[in-house]
């Protein structure tokens, strides 16, 4: 309000200016005391400084106390000289001309205006120092009274000074006070039947018979009337009933409209009870009881005596009342429940909610300052959040009170109010001001109490929504930890076997597993070597600490050195931190060096060091570490002839083979082929959740009669695929989708008639055996490695025969897919850098190999199968000769003695 007088005076001061030609005017309207005081005011026009007197407002209070004192005339302008400077201090008056309104206040006249004046062609323009008095007069008596535009009657902030004042009348008098609040039912639909316009003609209609009743009456809020009853002519109930019965008795308006009213009487016996929030307690029961009556239908009187207190909180409107005919304040509490909803609905935790309300309520009632007073702990301690400072300890103590009270207090300018939903307790809104500081009226407080009972209630739900999510990540992880546990049983099952062959394997395993030696583990591919490998990790004193495997073809061979040893900061481009390394990783545990045969050369020699001293040196890095841990290598490869190729160091592979262990393919272990199978029937039935009772009598005799050449990852993989595709309670035959091997054409005389395929194979047999027979007296053919030639000119068949594509070669040479894709790299590498030459009388051979590659079906690995032939061959012609036998076959002597001992034997050559 202040700042719509200071613009009127700033405009009355150019006028005056402009007017009387004055190089400066100054006004000075001194400060205002009482139930609403007003700051002083200080403007000035002009080009030139104001008068010294009025420099500023300490110098104008001090300047205008002493010449008022000298003012003899009240009623008339008084010309004072400036003592400081040419010029003249105006006293203009300002008289209240304003009637006293309630019974026993008395009138009390408006404090002056000052007029300052410099350098003006005349100080004789008494017409304007008279509007300039009129103009403030008006200023200070419309700051406390705020009548309602509409109806006429004063407002919601009269109501509070005249509540206030007749409170200390009644306890002054030792009298009752009762207080009336009015409310027309259903006036939205008067509105939406008469517009606005005919609605604001019934609501004048209204406050005319209210003032009627010779009480004051007062605009509270919307369609809300309160009326003061400060001294009783009767029982409060009768007079309020009467007054029912008059606003009801006739239609309102030129449409005839029939309205019926709801009433809410609340009397506080200052004698009685004399406490401090007298007032606040008056307007909450009258509003409880007005919430009563418009909850029962409407159209009676309800007074609060009637009502039990703890009832009728639950069942009051809790933002009734807080909208008022002071269009500035509705707009700011409407700005405010905007806020409110916009806070609960965008912040689920209850620091932040709590946090976000406090910020909106702060600045909507600045320069009162309110904090949020936490309940935390198991003694239910009282804790400042989001607050610049800690609230004095009679706050504290006030907001004690109010939540044992469980109900708002107020006590010398502090107000509480608590933060309760559901019998919980969250906390407590602390409001309070300095000397300074306006203090809080009804309509704010009405509205801080529904602020504190809905951030209350907002606290409520974000707490069952933590409470919930807790549960729900308590539930999830629960559920996640069951199912790692089931896929770790499903694939990390132990190694099961049945055959003896495996119980030798597994028995020296044993043995082994408890000591720290380095263990070197071969065999084909798909056999289980990792397996075996994590489980001499699981039977050695290491078993709870980590197992890192580190899969040596799987890293490029230019990151392989820093994957494995680890490196420092800054290292090589890219190394933009630490890192220690797969083996650094393993302390005190087990590293598993998968396809152990692929590492490079030069990072051989750093492993070399590693295995001999347990001793690392990282990637960057000048002085070397210890690392305890246990090596166990495994490979799919000879090494031994990947020694002599130059393509493993010597000294490496001899302290890998410290300790051996071969797993034996899955064909020279024939018992374990049925035993496995049933068993990942059965376990992918539970995974993928389909009711199988096992395999039939027609699917494991085709699991008996197929050659395996992936061993058991291909026998489980074929078991996953049957059990999916499987449409009974049993897994069939040709769910497994293994080719039966080819049946033999008979010609019409009965004789075995030869397919293409046999025919192919018999020229390459024929050619071999010639071959290998000249070998045996020509040096130069004895030094040709057919079996390593054999198996490099297969791949590179396939992989012209299949245009490249890694699949269809694998599929053609009949092996695992991977160990295809790492041969024909190495093999294709050494072709296109020349270093595959060909005796002449080896290219008959070579050139059959595509056509009995595309010939038939193909059955197994027919890349053991064509080695089979050769050693056959040089067995038959070197029974006596391993040195030259194995040169022939491009191995060392312990491989071909294995696959002496392993293979013929299954071919049936003796």
């Amino acid at each position: 309000m202040m700042l719509g007088s200071t613009s009127l005076l700033k405009a009355c001061a150019r006028l005056i200016a402009d007017v009387g030609e004055y190089a400066a005017v100054t006004l000075y309207l001194p400060a205002v005391e009482g139930e609403v005081p007003s700051p002083p005011v200080l403007v000035h026009s002009g080009e030139a400084a104001a008068v010294p007197e009025l420099a500023d407002s300490v110098a104008a209070e001090g300047a205008v106390a002493e010449l008022d004192r000298s003012s003899v005339s009240r009623d008339e302008i008084v010309r004072h000289p400036s003592r400081r400077a040419p010029g003249l201090l105006l006293r203009v008056p300002t008289r209240s001309e304003r009637p006293a309104l309630v019974a026993g206040e008395t009138r009390s006249d408006l404090p002056p205006l000052w007029v300052g004046l410099l350098g003006g062609s005349s100080y004789e323009q008494n017409a304007l120092w008279r509007l300039a008095g009129d103009l403030a007069r008006h200023l200070l008596q419309v700051l406390p009274i705020l009548v309602d535009s509409t109806t006429s009657v004063p407002g919601r902030a009269q109501f509070q000074v005249y509540l206030s004042q007749a409170l200390r009348a009644a306890t002054a008098n030792q009298r009752p006070l009762a207080l009336l609040l009015v409310n027309p039912d259903d006036f939205e639909g008067v509105n939406e039947r008469l517009g606005r316009a005919g609605g604001d003609a019934v609501m004048v209609e209204v406050a005319d018979r209210l003032q009627a009743s010779r009480w004051p009456v007062f605009r509270y809020g919307a369609a809300v009337f309160a009326v003061l009853v400060p001294e009783t002519e009767g029982a409060p109930e009768d007079l309020a009933q009467d007054l029912l019965r008059r606003l009801t008795a006739h239609p309102y308006g030129e449409a005839g409209v029939r309205l019926t009213f709801s009433l809410g009487l609340a009397v506080v016996d200052s004698a009685a009870d004399d406490r401090r929030d007298a007032g606040l307690t008056l307007l909450l029961r009258a509003d409880e009881a007005l919430s009563q009556a418009t909850a029962a239908g409407g159209d009676r009187l309800v007074q609060w005596q009637a009502i039990d207190e703890g009832e009728a909180v639950e069942r009051r409107d809790r933002l009734s009342g807080i909208f008022t005919a002071d269009v500035g304040r509705d707009y700011r509490n409407m700005l405010l429940l905007w806020d409110m909803v916009s806070v609960v609905t965008r912040f689920a935790e209850e620091d932040d909610l709590a946090a976000r309300v406090l910020d909106k309520l702060s600045a909507a009632f600045r320069p009162l300052r309110i904090d949020y007073l936490e309940m935390a702990g198991e003694a239910g301690e009282l804790r400042p959040i989001a607050s610049l400072a800690e609230p004095p300890i009679e706050g504290r103590q006030l907001a004690r009170r109010a939540l044992e009270a469980q109900r708002s207090l107020s006590e010398e300018g502090l107000h509480a109010f608590p933060l309760i939903a559901r019998q919980k307790v969250f906390g407590c809104l602390l409001v309070r001001g300095e000397e300074s500081a306006p203090e809080l009226d009804s309509a704010d407080a009405v509205l801080l109490e529904a602020m504190a009972s809905h951030l209350a209630a907002a606290l409520d739900r974000a707490a069952l929504a933590r409470q919930e999510r807790s549960r729900r990540e308590q539930e999830s992880r629960h559920l996640r930890a069951e199912l790692s546990e089931l896929r770790h049983a499903l694939q990390q099952s132990k190694l099961l076997h049945r055959s003896p062959a495996m119980e030798k394997v597994l028995s020296m395993a044993r043995r082994v597993a408890p000591s720290d030696a380095t263990v070197l583990i071969t065999g084909e591919s798909g056999t289980g070597k990792e397996m075996l490998a994590r489980t001499l990790h699981q039977l050695s004193e290491r078993r709870d600490l980590p197992c890192v495997v580190v899969d040596c073809g799987a890293i490029a061979a230019s990151l392989i050195d820093s994957e494995l040893f680890g490196h420092e900061r800054g290292a090589f481009t890219g190394a933009d931190q630490r890192s220690p390394g797969r083996l650094a990783q393993a302390e005190g545990g087990t590293v598993i060096l998968d396809e152990v045969g692929e590492l490079p050369l030069e990072v051989q020699s750093k492993l070399l060091r590693f295995v001999q001293e347990k001793q690392l040196t990282p990637v960057g890095a000048t002085q070397p570490m210890m690392v305890d841990v246990r090596i166990v290598a495994v490979t799919n490869r000879e090494l031994l002839s990947e020694v002599q190729a130059g393509r493993f160091r010597e000294d490496l592979y001899f302290r890998l083979n410290v300790v051996r262990l071969e797993v034996p393919p899955l064909r020279q272990r024939r018992d374990d082929i049925l035993f496995l199978g049933r068993h990942f029937a059965k376990k992918f039935a539970f995974q993928y959740d389909k009711a199988l009772r096992g395999l039939s009598p027609a699917a494991e005799r085709r699991l008996l009669e197929h050659d395996w050449p992936g061993n058991v990852r291909e026998l489980q993989n074929r078991l996953m695929q049957a059990v999916l595709l499987s449409e009974t309670d049993r897994v069939e035959e040709r769910d497994l989708q293994i080719e039966a091997p080819p049946a033999l054409a008979v010609a019409g005389d009965g004789t075995v008639a030869d397919s293409p395929l046999e025919a192919t194979e018999e020229r390459l047999r024929a050619c071999l055996r010639g071959l290998v027979a000249e070998a045996v007296g020509d040096s130069t053919v004895r030094a040709m490695p057919m079996g390593r030639w054999l198996e490099e000119d297969l791949i590179l068949a396939a992989d012209r025969l299949s245009e490249g594509a890694i699949l269809a070669g694998s599929r053609r040479v009949g092996i695992p897919e991977s160990t295809y894709r790492r041969r024909l790299k190495r093999v294709s590498a050494a072709s296109e850098a020349g270093l595959l030459p060909r005796a002449e009388a080896w290219q008959e051979i070579r050139a059959l190999l595509p056509d009995w590659l595309s010939e038939g079906k193909v059955a197994g690995d027919r890349l053991r199968s064509l080695r089979r032939m050769l050693l056959a061959l040089v067995v038959e012609h070197f029974p006596h000769s391993t040195g030259d036998a194995a040169g022939l076959m491009g191995v060392s002597e312990p491989t071909y003695r294995r696959w002496k001992e392993s293979e013929l034997p299954s071919a049936g050559i003796h």
